[in-house]
């Protein structure tokens, strides 16, 4: 997967299809609807594809994944995903209910997509 994140990065290395994220992360837009979340320093995906929708509240990126379609690995944990770009923390495959959860408990707000 890091191999993939570098070649997703030179492909976009214009920064067409890449936003800037806090604290050297980045969400890099692999076709017209998907896309993942990369630490630029390291090539590292940190949130794996295929991510449908995100929001970004403060220190938190939020969103949803779909399934990547890609590989047994990569399909299993989709859904709503919290990820804390301060320290990497990351909480996948939530289902709704437990996403709204999940956000209650950091302080941020219940609909934020």
């Amino acid at each position: 997967m890091r191999r993939f994140a570098a070649i997703a990065l030179v492909l976009c290395g214009c920064d067409q299809g890449i936003s800037r994220l806090p604290h050297g992360y980045s969400y890099v837009q692999i076709d017209g609807v998907n896309g993942m979340i990369v630490a630029d320093a390291t090539h590292e995906v940190a949130v794996e594809p295929n991510v449908k929708r995100y929001a970004l509240v403060g220190d938190f990126v939020v969103g949803e994944r779909n399934d990547a379609e890609l590989s047994p690995k990569l399909s299993r944990r989709f859904g709503y995903f919290i990820f804390d770009t301060r320290d990497g923390k990351y909480v996948e495959g939530l289902s709704e209910r437990q996403f709204e959860k999940e956000l209650g408990a950091r302080g941020l707000p219940s609909h934020p997509l």
